[in-house]
């Protein structure tokens, strides 16, 4: 299909910053992530044979890189997910912002890699559970019931409790 690895970087280049945000979303870890997504990136050459004619080069290529997130998770058994330093705000309505921010980090952070990647790909790849279903080697039901239940997860853990009048 390609007869240098300079076409194929060409091909793949587009790629990459969302291969990179599901290897972040699913590892937690800069570092970690831009190796998973360098070693996806050579096993997709490697297997470049592989990829069937007509097929979506970027399903295929997350397959790789999910895949490749998945043996790291099993080589390291246990990533700490590091919140971001976040600065002092500046004014009230920025520091609800952060707090928001922080909220949302820390509800993220309590999901599982699977649920992370999951709505990574839904809502920051906008892809279709079909092609999700693919990619992370889950039936479109499943894909689209798991979604359903990341999402109420992710709304209990975001609810602020209502503070009782005295």
């Amino acid at each position: 299909m390609f007869s240098d690895t300079q076409s194929f970087g060409t091909l793949i280049q587009p790629l990459l910053s969302g291969a990179y945000g599901l290897a972040y979303s699913m590892l937690g870890e800069r570092e970690a992530a831009e190796d998973a997504v360098q070693e996806a990136a050579t096993k997709a050459w490697r297997g470049l044979s592989r990829l069937r004619q007509g097929a979506s080069l970027q399903a295929w290529f997350f397959t790789i890189v999910a895949n490749q997130c998945r043996d790291t998770r099993r080589g390291s058994r246990r990533i700490d997910l590091s919140l971001f330093d976040v600065p002092e705000p500046m004014v009230a309505d920025h520091a609800d912002l952060v707090a928001r921010d922080i909220d949302l980090e820390r509800a993220l952070a309590r999901l599982s890699p699977h649920q992370r990647g999951l709505l990574f790909l839904r809502y920051q790849m906008e892809m279709p559970p079909s092609e999700i279903a693919g990619i992370l080697g889950w039936r479109t039901g499943t894909v689209k019931s798991r979604l359903h239940r990341t999402l109420h997860k992710l709304e209990a853990d975001l609810v602020i409790p209502m503070e009782e009048n005295p």
